[in-house]
């Protein structure tokens, strides 16, 4: 094996570390930009497409867990779930939302958090989750914003949010 597939060996295994570090995370995909570059000068295309299956998991490294398609829906088959959808409101307008799903842009996700239950309720006609909540989910398009809002909400004590794995688009194409 070569130095550049054992690096991306060695950079896959921080994710699965599972530590609630948004720094890990982002120098993970760091190092991850500069392997992808040095593969595409080299005219490595197998370590390039590699690197790219593996890309869902460095989205969410940042994260205690991520939350499967068919795990939402199991979910929300028992019973009610917070799910917000931190893309814009163009972007829900555009492409469609989960149903129940609540549309906080991602930089609203820290001031929404802190807003005490009936002043969230006014805002987003919803029930401000419990930080205790089990059913808490966030989501963007792909994974990245969900994965930020995931660890504003897990800063704040909501620690067991969760983002969804591949975002919307991933809900919408299954």
């Amino acid at each position: 094996m070569g130095n550049l597939e054992q690096a991306v060996t060695e950079v896959l295994s921080i994710s699965e570390l599972h530590l609630p570090s948004s720094t890990l995370a982002t120098a993970a995909w760091g190092v991850l930009s500069v392997l992808l570059r040095s593969s595409l000068y080299a005219g490595r295309t197998t370590a390039i497409y590699s690197l790219q299956r593996d890309q869902q998991r460095f989205r969410m490294s940042g994260t205690e867990e991520g939350i499967s398609k068919d795990e939402l829906l199991k979910m929300m088959a028992k019973g009610p779930a917070h799910i917000f959808d931190v893309r814009t409101p163009a972007e829900v307008a555009e492409k469609g939302k989960i149903e129940g799903s609540i549309n906080i842009p991602v930089d609203e996700v820290l001031d929404a958090l802190n807003l005490d239950p009936e002043a969230f309720r006014k805002k987003y006609n919803a029930e401000k989750p419990k930080p205790e909540a089990e059913n808490l989910v966030f989501h963007c398009q792909k994974g990245m914003r969900g994965n930020k809002a995931t660890q504003t909400a897990i800063s704040l004590g909501y620690t067991r949010a969760r983002n969804l794995i591949g975002g919307y688009g991933d809900w919408a194409s299954k």
